[in-house]
């Protein structure tokens, strides 16, 4: 057994250990290492200490601006932009976007999940994470302090669809013993008894991009398959969600018509599209690790379909709700 360290690659064999199939070699032994060093007290980091993370997901936006190409350089009105930004989209769209390695991205993602579960504190570990997340939930009332568009759409899409359309679903609540914020707007299961998912982040409005929407049910993906690997750490009970028993996961950007129309001409959106499903279906079936198979889309309702909160007590609209919801069409045109 030897260790070396150079850079940022941390090299470890094992004979014990076959290398999945489909992970860079550095990705895999980084993971492998910190797995070890953890149960020696090392936690990955060399130091033999241990860290106070404030969320699983800490340091993953670094790491999605860094793969997008956005550095120091991108300014605009004096301040740094993300990929939250419409501006950043804007100039991806235009001719200063270049092809994400997708792959890459994932593992990063991944990797920087597991360093923050393996970096936390004992004692942040010994919490239980709340049981409701990722199960079956519903939420159908809409609150009068919180009559958005899209929460009003979000509850009416549960209200009026069958049992298979959940919303609200908790991811990290009491993960490492934090609060957590984390919610998934809605969950689609195909069939009573199906095992096939969609993860959904809903949008209405032009608060968000594609671009920011997509990176939000991306981390959502990564922190599953998070959880998919690591549940024995996780729960001292095993976890009863029938979401984290799924043969199949697809993560969806879902939202009306126009919330696209200012980037229906963007090729690089719909490459970025396409650069996240390969990337996400190559890694579930070929890493070796424990995850169903999964995918990504950006979805549109019907281009006739318009939604604000006032229409939620109208019956007409509430019925066009649930014609949109089933006849949602890709929002790229390949």
């Amino acid at each position: 057994m030897s260790i070396i360290l150079c850079d940022r690659k941390i090299h470890f064999r094992s004979p014990h250990v076959d290398q999945p199939k489909g992970y860079s070699t550095h990705v895999i032994d980084k993971i492998r290492f910190r797995g070890i060093a953890g149960r020696n007290g090392l936690n990955g980091n060399l130091t033999g200490e241990e860290d106070d993370i404030v969320s699983i997901f800490q340091g993953l936006d670094p790491i999605i601006n860094t793969s997008l190409g956005i550095d120091e350089t991108w300014i605009w009105k004096d301040s740094q932009l993300s990929f939250r930004h419409t501006k950043t989209l804007q100039e991806l769209c235009r001719d200063r976007g270049r092809d994400v390695d997708g792959q890459a991205l994932v593992h990063d993602l991944l990797d920087q999940v597991i360093q923050n579960w393996e970096n936390a504190s004992f004692a942040q570990k010994s919490v239980s994470p709340n049981s409701n997340n990722w199960r079956r939930r519903q939420n159908p009332n809409v609150h009068p302090l919180n009559p958005s568009d899209e929460v009003t759409l979000e509850r009416i899409i549960t209200q009026t669809t069958d049992g298979n359309w959940w919303n609200q679903i908790p991811v990290d609540h009491k993960l490492l013993g934090v609060q957590g914020h984390r919610i998934i707007d809605l969950v689609h299961r195909d069939g009573e008894f199906g095992r096939d998912f969609e993860v959904i982040e809903l949008k209405i409005g032009d608060v968000d991009t594609p671009l920011s929407a997509a990176v939000q049910v991306l981390k959502y993906g990564v922190v599953y398959a998070f959880y998919r690997n690591r549940y024995k750490e996780i729960f001292t009970e095993p976890p009863q969600a029938e979401l984290l028993n799924a043969n199949r996961l697809t993560l969806v950007v879902l939202a009306p018509w126009d919330f696209y129309l200012k980037f229906t001409a963007c090729d690089w959106l719909a490459r970025f599209e396409k650069t996240l499903q390969e990337a996400l279906l190559h890694i579930s079936t070929t890493s070796g690790l424990n995850l169903p198979e999964m995918g990504f889309k950006f979805q549109s309702f019907p281009k006739t379909f318009t939604w604000s909160a006032d229409m939620a007590n109208n019956e007409q609209a509430r019925k066009e709700v649930l014609w949109a919801v089933h006849n949602r069409v890709p929002a790229f045109t390949r």
